[in-house]
């Protein structure tokens, strides 16, 4: 049986083509985790104080956009404010509702 062996005619073009292929690897990553960071949009809050009988579902129908899923929206708000539970919610705590 036969084994084959890579044999290194020049160093120096050897070295220089592992540090262009390890350059284009991390240019490739970083272009593709800023591409991330550019599609991240900033979220504007607008605050809403929850009054007795207020349910997530009437709540966010009055705030949601036309085309946005209402599930989507509750969750969103639900996220955004650390709630657990959709009927968990009290009078007098103030939400802060998503708009984008």
């Amino acid at each position: 049986m036969r084994t084959s062996r890579l044999v290194i005619v020049n160093k120096k073009r050897f070295i220089m083509s592992i540090v262009v292929f390890i350059g284009v690897i991390a240019l490739a990553v970083s272009a593709v985790s800023l591409t991330k960071v550019q599609a991240q949009e900033e979220v504007i809050f607008e605050t809403y104080t929850v009054e007795q009988g207020d349910v997530l579902w009437d709540i966010a129908k009055t705030y949601k956009d036309e085309k946005q899923d209402i599930r989507e929206f509750i969750y969103q708000i639900m996220k955004h404010n650390n709630i657990k539970n959709e009927t968990a919610i009290q009078p007098n705590q103030v939400l802060f509702i998503p708009i984008t």
